[in-house]
C-alpha cells in the first residue's frame, strides 16, 4: 500500500473511531465500498489490471458478444468512459471487437485468450478481499447487515423510480398483488409437475416483493399437489417467519442462499429433470444452448461439484447454508447451475421466467443429447444467445397461459378420479 492509501485508510478510521463514529449510513456505505475497492485495486494492480478494468471482466466472464452500449449498462458506467476503457483493454489484448451479421455499424465486444484466462487468476483476488473484509464478523452479523443493506437497495430503488407516494398502491392493492403472486406460485408448482420438470421431488420459490428478505416455498411435499395453503414464508437463512412448525424442504438453504447473493433474482427453481442429470456427471459434454429457446443458458451451464466442498460421503444434497452459499458462488452471474449427480438449479428476474427456463432447460438437454448422435453439434454464438433470449422471454405470457391451462385441467382429471 502506498502512503497516499494509507493516509486514506487512516483517515476514514479516524472519522469513525474517533470524530463522527455515529455520521449517516450513506457514509458508512461508501467508505466501506470505497476501502474494497482500494484493497482489490492494490491485488490487481500486481497483475496489470485496473478495478475499472475488472468492472468490465466481470460482466464478460459472464457474457461475451455485448455491445459497447449493453456493456456499458452491465458495468453501470457511461458510453464515453467504456470505450475509452475498451480502447486501452484492446492494447492490452484483453479484449476484441468485432462486427456481426454483416452490420459494420455495431461492435461487439468479445474476451481473448489472456482476457479470459484471468478470471482464474483474478477471480480469487476478489474472494481474498472478502475473506479479509469479513474474517471478525460473526455469521449472525453478517447475515443481519446483507438483510440490512439488502432492504436499503429495494427502498431506494423504488425512491430512485421517483414515484409519488400520493401515489403508491394502496394496502388492499398491494395485499391483491402479493395473492395473485402466491397464486401463481401455486400454479407453477402444477406447471412444473405437469411438464415433467419435476415429479415427487423439486421445488420452486419467489422473493416476497415487499421483503426481499424473505421468499415464499411450499412446505415439505411433492409440486403436484400444492395448494395455496401450503405455501410458507421463509427468511434467507430458511426459517419460517411466523413460526409455522410445518415440515418443511431440506434443500430450502438453496433459495435462501441465492436470494441473499443475488438482489437481481425473483424466483427460483429446484429440480431433477432427467435429460439435465447426465449433463451434469460428464465433463467433456457441457451443457450449451443448442435452440433458440434457451439462449438464457449463455456460454454454458456451470457444474456444482458437492466434493470440492463437503467431500465424498455427502447425499449430494443442499441441506446447510455452507453448501448452498457453495452453490451460490457457482452459479454466479448464471441463471443455471447443474448440480453433479443431483440436477439443476435455475433463477431468473420473475416467476414466470424461472419456470419457463426451467422447461427449456430441460428441453435443450434432450435436444443437445439428440444431436450429438447424430455429429458435431453448432451451439448458439453468445450473440444469438443473447438476442433470442430477449425475443422470446419476452413472450413468456404465453407459454405460461398454455401451461397454466393445461396443469389445472390436468390436475383435476386426476384428482376427479381419485388418484
Amino acid at each position: 500500500m502506498d502512503q497516499r492509501d494509507d493516509r486514506e485508510s487512516a483517515s476514514v478510521l479516524r472519522h469513525w473511531h474517533e470524530q463522527i463514529p455515529h455520521d449517516r449510513m450513506a457514509h458508512l456505505v461508501r467508505d466501506a465500498s470505497r476501502l474494497l475497492a482500494k484493497s482489490l485495486q492494490r491485488r490487481l494492480a500486481e497483475h496489470g489490471v485496473s478495478f475499472g478494468h475488472w468492472s468490465f471482466l466481470r460482466v464478460l466472464w459472464a457474457q461475451e458478444g455485448l455491445s459497447q452500449r449493453e456493456l456499458s449498462e452491465a458495468a453501470g458506467v457511461m458510453e464515453p468512459t467504456t470505450f475509452t476503457a475498451l480502447k486501452a483493454m484492446e492494447a492490452n489484448d484483453l479484449i476484441e471487437r468485432r462486427h456481426l451479421n454483416g452490420n459494420r455499424r455495431k461492435q461487439h465486444v468479445f474476451l481473448t485468450d489472456k482476457g479470459k484466462q484471468l478470471k482464474d487468476v483474478l477471480t480469487p483476488l476478489a474472494e481474498d478481499v472478502n475473506h479479509v473484509a469479513l474474517a471478525r464478523v460473526s455469521e449472525a452479523d453478517l447475515n443481519a447487515t446483507r438483510r440490512t443493506l439488502l432492504a436499503m437497495i429495494n427502498d431506494l430503488a423504488i425512491d430512485n423510480q421517483e414515484i409519488d407516494p400520493d401515489s403508491e398502491p394502496s394496502v388492499e392493492s398491494r395485499s391483491e398483488t402479493l395473492d395473485a403472486l402466491l397464486s401463481d406460485l401455486v400454479d407453477a408448482n402444477l406447471i412444473l409437475f405437469n411438464e415433467r420438470v419435476v415429479d415427487a421431488f423439486g421445488h420452486v420459490s419467489v422473493r416476497n416483493p415487499e421483503n426481499p428478505a424473505h421468499y415464499f416455498l411450499a412446505r415439505n411435499m411433492a409440486p403436484g399437489l400444492v395448494t395455496r395453503e401450503d405455501l410458507i414464508e421463509f427468511d434467507l437463512d430458511g426459517n419460517p417467519v411466523d413460526g409455522d412448525t410445518r415440515k418443511v424442504y431440506l434443500e430450502r438453504y438453496i433459495h435462501g442462499e441465492i436470494y441473499r447473493a443475488r438482489p437481481d433474482v425473483m424466483a427460483v427453481v429446484h429440480s431433477h429433470s432427467p435429460s439435465v442429470v447426465p449433463f451434469s456427471a460428464v465433463k467433456t459434454n457441457p451443457l450449451r444452448p443448442v435452440c433458440h429457446m434457451s439462449g438464457f443458458l449463455g456460454a454454458e451451464a456451470p457444474v456444482f461439484e458437492i466434493r470440492d466442498v463437503a467431500g465424498d460421503e455427502t447425499n449430494l444434497l443442499i441441506t446447510s447454508p455452507q453448501l448452498g452459499v457453495a452453490l451460490s458462488d457457482t452459479l454466479g452471474e448464471n441463471s443455471v447451475v447443474l448440480m453433479r449427480g443431483h440436477g439443476s438449479t435455475v433463477v431468473a428476474p420473475t416467476l414466470k421466467q424461472a419456470v419457463y427456463r426451467a422447461v427449456y432447460v430441460e428441453v435443450n438437454a434432450r435436444l443437445q443429447a439428440d444431436a450429438s448422435q447424430l455429429g458435431p453439434v453448432k451451439f448458439l454464438t453468445a450473440g444469438e444467445a443473447r438476442s433470442a433470449q430477449q425475443t422470446n422471454e419476452g413472450e413468456v405470457e404465453r407459454p405460461w397461459q398454455m401451461w397454466k391451462k393445461r396443469a389445472r385441467q390436468a390436475r383435476k382429471q386426476w384428482l376427479d378420479n381419485g388418484v
